[in-house]
């Protein structure tokens, strides 16, 4: 088996490298974008670091919540295409993130014969109906623009109750853009799929431009465009709602961890523990790395 772990980060360098010398592995590959706002010497990081099977793709601008989330995603989907090598998983991390299974468990899990055709994303079916849920529709068909350069001079906070002010002002005027005729989902934005279906993908959209420039300036569209593409495909009955991650969510984010969660990290097992911050949460972060679960 080969795995491809794609993986988007902006910062918290030194725990980059260290997750990435602690998945190496002869079955692992490594492709990496670092948004371009970061202040780093990739080619000094990656020497300084000794980091082998790690690509380190062309950068571009990223911006929460924004549509440019979605295209180094992209970037890093036609890296892996580009690379010619066929992977029997892909596996998307991005910052923050802590793989808390061994490498053994990893490789035994995803190829496992009930696991090995399976697409895992986590997606929100059945909350449609409850109170402060926004549908994936909702998100579609109002505008919002998280990709704005000048919102970077604003906290998160302020950038979203400016974008909550604009998409209340549409809807007051009833002002709403042309959906698809497909049913829509929201989820995850992260996921662990096959090669297979990344390459579905990448089909969709460059034969489909028009489809796919209609989630531009949704709100979030990363957590939109990835579960409605994939339940909308033939690909639907091979998808997996799971995820196997720890979070818990804040304020419109996870809360960032720190080593009093250890003990229901334990418990719970996860692949993923989410959120880890640098400085904040070193403590968690060198326990996990020296303990990490196999079965």
């Amino acid at each position: 088996m080969k795995i491809a772990y794609i993986m988007s980060v902006y910062k918290d360098f030194d725990y980059l490298a260290r997750i990435l010398k602690m998945l190496k592995e002869p079955w692992a590959d490594f492709y990496v974008h670092i948004d371009k706002k970061s202040k780093i010497n990739i080619k000094k990081f990656q020497k300084e670091n000794k980091l082998e099977n790690v690509n380190f793709i062309k950068r571009m601008n990223v911006f929460w919540g924004g549509f440019t989330q979605i295209q180094s995603t992209i970037k890093l989907f036609k890296a892996v295409r580009n690379s010619g090598k066929k992977y029997d998983r892909i596996i998307f991390i991005t910052d923050g993130e802590f793989p808390y299974w061994s490498n053994q468990k990893i490789y035994d899990f995803f190829s496992a014969e009930e696991n090995k055709d399976k697409e895992f994303i986590a997606i929100a079916i059945g909350n449609e109906k409850k109170e402060g849920f926004e549908s994936a529709e909702s998100r579609v068909n109002i505008y919002t623009f998280f990709d704005w350069p000048f919102l970077k001079f604003f906290n998160r906070e302020s950038v979203i109750n400016r974008m909550w002010l604009f998409k209340h002002l549409q809807r007051a005027f009833g002002f709403y853009r042309k959906l698809l005729p497909i049913k829509y989902y929201r989820g995850n934005s992260k996921f662990y799929i096959t090669q297979e279906l990344m390459e579905y993908f990448l089909d969709y959209i460059e034969l489909n431009p028009k489809d796919f420039k209609s989630f531009k300036h949704a709100n979030c569209a990363d957590e939109v465009i990835f579960p409605t593409l994939f339940m909308n495909s033939k690909y639907k009955d091979r998808l997996c709602n799971a995820l196997y991650r720890y979070n818990i969510w804040g304020d419109h984010a996870p809360i960032v961890l720190d080593i009093s969660h250890k003990d229901k990290i334990i418990k719970k097992k996860p692949f993923i523990v989410a959120k880890l911050n640098q400085g904040y949460s070193d403590e968690l972060f060198e326990f996990l790395e020296n303990n990490r679960y196999e079965e």
